[in-house]
């Protein structure tokens, strides 16, 4: 929902400059004269509420409102900006492969371990081979992701010869078009 209260309608940098002083801990007093002698801030309030000064309450409801969320929206940036930082970070000791795959393989090694360990603690042959099932059921998962993984870069790979190809000037309007659906069909 829009806000439409006083400092809402005011331009972004006085809400933002009021929002970094707020963060600062600055009293109510002082900001008020601050946002009240501002020409900008007058011409508003002049405009839209016949010229009456923002008030303590306004800060306050602002204080309650607006200002949280430019501090929820701060937050929020600055975690996003942590997260893209360890990824970064991350994706330099992965020597460019992908997190997936690492953890792909994580799994289907901790899988393979407990799977011994399962089977080595059932004497009951029933019971081992039902164990034996789901394990079977949750490797069976992991290899179909990997042959579609392995399906999407090879369709990615035909995608981008196909796109070379079309870039060649012998090329008719025709053959491309024809070559352009043989591609969309393919996909």
């Amino acid at each position: 929902m829009a806000r439409i209260g006083k400092i809402a309608r005011l331009p972004k940098d006085i809400r933002e400059e009021l929002n970094q002083r707020l963060q600062n801990g600055e009293a109510a007093a002082p900001l008020l004269q601050w946002l009240n002698g501002l020409p900008a801030v007058q011409e508003i309030l002049k405009a839209h509420f016949a010229g009456e000064p923002v008030s303590e309450p306004n800060l306050s409801g602002w204080r309650s409102g607006g200002y949280l969320d430019w501090v929820r929206a701060a937050e929020t940036l600055e975690v996003m900006s942590r997260v893209q930082e360890e990824a970064r970070n991350l994706g330099e000791e992965l020597n460019g492969a992908e997190i997936s795959d690492c953890m792909g393989t994580l799994v289907a090694a901790e899988m393979a371990r407990l799977a011994r360990t399962l089977f080595a603690q059932e004497p009951d042959p029933v019971k081992c081979w039902k164990r034996l099932c789901s394990v079977h059921k949750q490797l069976s998962r992991m290899r179909r992701d990997d042959h579609r993984e392995v399906r999407v870069m090879i369709k990615r790979d035909e995608w981008e010869r196909a796109v070379k190809e079309m870039d060649k000037p012998q090329m008719s309007r025709e053959e491309r078009e024809q070559r352009i659906k043989e591609i969309y069909a393919s996909i």
